[in-house]
């Protein structure tokens, strides 16, 4: 098998080169020629790659600078698909925030002030009570359904079925869609 020949390139001229300083070997001095900037011959026949302009950023005094913050856009979908993604990740981080695994600011944006102070509640009591227990393994719960209806447009009832070891639990709650787009738990009851 013979390989195919390679095409040549023509090769690009390198740039003009400047005289550098040097050391003479027997006297130990330094000689200095001197360097003068590139004429506008030389700048013209350089390539393009090697030239570097620099980028105006326009801060300078007298600068337009626009403060204004941007409110931070989410879009929401309203089907159903998006609203049942919604319903599934409440549902799984509650469990964990209801059985200690997670804190309960993580459902500070999921809530309502009062849902949340209740959580928080909840959340302490189980901390004093698991560091005053022996320490034991412990079985995580798990989410095994959660059923969703839509009683209005903006809302949505939630019935989540737990698993912790041999028992089952059922919780129920209600988010509604707020003015800032997202959802938010607004009446819990656990079973």
């Amino acid at each position: 098998m013979t390989r195919p020949a390679l095409a040549s390139v023509p090769a690009v001229p390198a740039p003009p080169r400047r005289p550098s300083p040097r050391i003479a070997p027997s006297s130990g001095v330094l000689t200095v020629s001197r360097l003068l900037p590139p004429t506008l011959q030389e700048r013209a026949e350089a390539p393009l790659a090697q030239v570097q302009e620099t980028l105006e950023l326009g801060l300078g005094p007298g600068a337009a600078w626009d403060p204004v913050r941007r409110p931070r856009l989410r879009l929401v979908a309203r089907d159903g698909a998006d609203l049942d993604r919604v319903a599934a990740r409440f549902a799984q981080i509650l469990v964990e925030v209801l059985t200690g695994d997670r804190g309960p600011h993580q459902l500070l944006h999921w809530t309502t002030e009062e849902i949340y102070l209740v959580l928080q509640r909840r959340a302490a009591a189980l901390q004093r009570a698991v560091s005053n227990a022996a320490p034991t393994r412990r079985l995580s719960a798990q989410v095994r359904s959660v059923h969703l209806t839509r009683p209005q447009p903006d809302a949505a009832e939630l019935g989540i079925h737990v698993r912790h070891g041999a028992r089952s639990r059922a919780i129920a709650a209600r988010i509604e869609l707020g003015p800032d787009g997202r959802w938010r738990c607004c009446a819990l009851e656990l079973g």
